[in-house]
């Protein structure tokens, strides 16, 4: 299964997949995305690995070490399925949950320190592959395409509606995607690889280390994503300066940042954290059910889809936090606590404590860890690590 992980983490950014599109997959006649049924390639990858090991505990009739956590989150999803806005939605992304709580333990309880070499190798390739194709999509100001879209990459260019731009001396400049479904995703991808790899970089020799650094951190920059880019800073002050020095910088940062971070996108964002909060105070216990957030949002906050630009609104808040907990209620606050308490008792803290600084950070304004597929999988290969480091 080494070889199947391996593959996983080399198609990770990969968006290939085949779409379906039920009733339930549309608001308003317009499709969304984040609602529709998909297999993608890291989904049967996914499987493989989560489908062999239950044949393995079948085979030798072992105790499952990890059968509690399962039944405890099947249970709980059938008790937020029956209460959903929209039970369909939420049977699709429960099956989801299980797919990824399985794969996540799976890494936590067989990643062996034996596979860092190759596991370091394949990331280092995977950040030079991304970064390569950003490269290109910038000079070009499109996707590649031809061979690149097998590996996930989609069609764009910088005049498609909707796609992600930048302003630079007054002119407009396509963001890079590489594979991934938006630059944001990209650079938390990098940013978390190269921490990852900064953990394990004894298994990689220090020229390819400092080549790896500066091909993930020029990409990072170029993709103009502002909370990955705070972050790098952050993690090279903490590397070269120490946890004082980290401290420092995060004040500073959240004190002259003010204006850098609150432009009008993070503004309008603010109105889905406000009718969120509604939603949570209105469904504090079971939530509205995984994955209706959109739905939700529809009917307490109709002013953001009744507008000049509706379609702008048709994504979830951008706060993981806050999305998590209007959709499974109290049960979210349960998550963080035992993950919290289990990490607490670790040995090796620098690594972990990074990694869900970014993550944590990242996820107070963007909500892709929990809402598109190389997020979800990007945070599962992280949180499987980082509880495997714990007794690493």
């Amino acid at each position: 299964m080494k070889y199947l992980f391996l593959a996983l983490v080399f198609f990770l950014p990969t968006q290939l997949g085949l779409h379906f599109w039920p009733n339930w997959a549309f608001i308003n006649g317009v499709r969304i995305d984040y609602f529709a049924p998909t297999i993608y390639l890291t989904d049967l990858l996914a499987a493989a690995i989560v489908m062999l090991n239950l044949f393995q505990h079948l085979r030798t009739r072992s105790r499952n070490k990890f059968g509690m956590t399962l039944w405890v989150t099947v249970l709980f999803a059938l008790i937020n399925i029956y209460f959903s806005i929209s039970p369909e939605l939420s049977i699709y992304k429960w099956l989801k949950v299980l797919e990824f709580v399985w794969l996540g333990l799976w890494i936590k309880n067989n990643f062996q320190k034996s596979w860092g070499e190759a596991f370091v190798k394949v990331l280092s390739a995977t950040i030079f592959f991304q970064s390569f194709l950003a490269f290109g999509q910038i000079i070009t100001q499109r996707s590649i395409g031809g061979i690149f879209y097998w590996f996930g990459e989609r069609t764009f260019s910088v005049a498609t509606p909707g796609i992600a731009q930048a302003v630079i001396s007054g002119q407009l400049f396509l963001r890079p995607y590489g594979t991934f479904s938006h630059p944001n995703v990209l650079a938390a991808f990098l940013l978390l690889s190269i921490v990852i790899i900064y953990r394990l970089r004894k298994n990689i020799s220090y020229k390819l280390l400092v080549v790896v650094y500066i091909v993930a951190s020029a990409t990072i920059i170029l993709t103009v994503s502002r909370l990955p880019v705070i972050s790098l800073c952050l993690f090279l002050v903490w590397k070269l300066g120490g946890k004082k020095s980290f401290f420092v910088g995060l004040v500073f940062v959240l004190f002259f940042a003010k204006d850098f971070l609150l432009d009008q996108s993070f503004l309008i964002r603010q109105s889905l954290v406000s009718a969120t909060l509604e939603i949570i105070k209105n469904n504090l216990i079971i939530g509205t059910g995984l994955g209706t957030n959109i739905l939700a949002l529809q009917n307490y906050s109709k002013d953001l889809f009744f507008n000049s630009q509706p379609l702008a609104f048709l994504q979830p808040v951008h706060n993981i936090f806050l999305l998590i907990f209007s959709e499974i209620g109290v049960f979210s606050l349960v998550i963080p606590a035992y993950a919290g308490i289990y990490l607490m008792r670790s040995r090796n803290k620098f690594g972990m404590t990074f990694l869900i600084f970014i993550i944590m950070f990242l996820g107070l304004f963007d909500h892709y860890f929990v809402t598109v597929q190389q997020g979800q999988l990007l945070l599962t290969l992280v949180l499987g690590i980082i509880f495997w480091w714990r007794n690493y």
